[in-house]
């Protein structure tokens, strides 16, 4: 079988017919919740879970894009040779992209109508597919999976258990059950919303392939209301 080249942002991976056991990265927003990241790790690399654990943070505000401060999330790390932090900017064209869609769009928040600029999806979709470049400067490959999620969305270890032995097919974004934290129970359930509302909570589980090809928003995006899901 001939080599697969897979292409990313800005390299390619090559993946040979005989390829490895899949690593497992769990790769989560993160803006200085120093304290769940302690949970995050105790939870993961205690029971072995994932290979790794990568914190993007982005170098400027989802709201409109100005610079904002840098807190290092794997600063205060008790495991240095397996969590890192990866840092996103913002390049000029990118900018200028986002402020052309500055319009503002309202949506309903609870019993309140609340307004967000086009401009703020559009920083906040640029943050988020920072993890796949996270994640192959991490070293993770086409072959391997990739756990996304915000620093406060942490799977169980049962379903991550369960996913080594039912690894995602390409293209496939799969929930994952979560354990309870401050603000959300996270189980196998859907929004309800429709296709063009969909806010998805909970970490979701891909291959790097999928990751490459769509991008970490996407693959998200993909799943609020899908039918694949691994409860504990």
């Amino acid at each position: 079988m001939p080599p697969l080249y897979v292409h990313s942002k800005d390299a390619k991976l090559a993946m040979s017919g005989n390829a490895p056991t899949p690593k497992m990265y769990y790769v989560a927003m993160c803006a200085g919740e120093y304290d769940i990241a302690s949970l995050v790790e105790e939870e993961l690399l205690t029971h072995h879970s994932v290979h790794k654990i990568i914190y993007v943070e982005t170098a400027y505000n989802f709201r409109d894009g100005s610079p904002k401060k840098l807190h290092n999330c794997s600063g205060r790390s008790k495991y240095p040779g397996r969590v890192s932090t990866h840092v996103a900017y913002v390049e000029e064209k990118d900018r200028a992209l986002c402020d052309q869609a500055a319009w503002a769009e309202s949506y309903n928040k609870g019993s309140a109508s609340v307004f967000r600029s086009k401009a703020s999806y559009c920083y906040e979709n640029m943050g988020r597919n920072e993890e796949a470049r996270a994640f192959e400067l991490a070293g993770g490959g086409a072959h391997d999976i990739a756990v996304l999620a915000d620093v406060d969305e942490i799977p169980d270890t049962a379903a991550l258990a369960q996913l080594r032995t039912w690894p995602p097919d390409h293209g496939v974004s799969v929930k994952l059950q979560a354990i309870h934290h401050y603000k959300y129970n996270l189980g196998c359930e859907r929004s309800g919303l429709p296709a063009d509302q969909l806010h998805h909570r909970g970490p979701v589980a891909v291959l790097g392939q999928t990751l490459f090809d769509v991008g970490a928003s996407a693959a998200r995006d993909a799943v609020a209301n899908g039918p694949v899901c691994i409860e504990a």
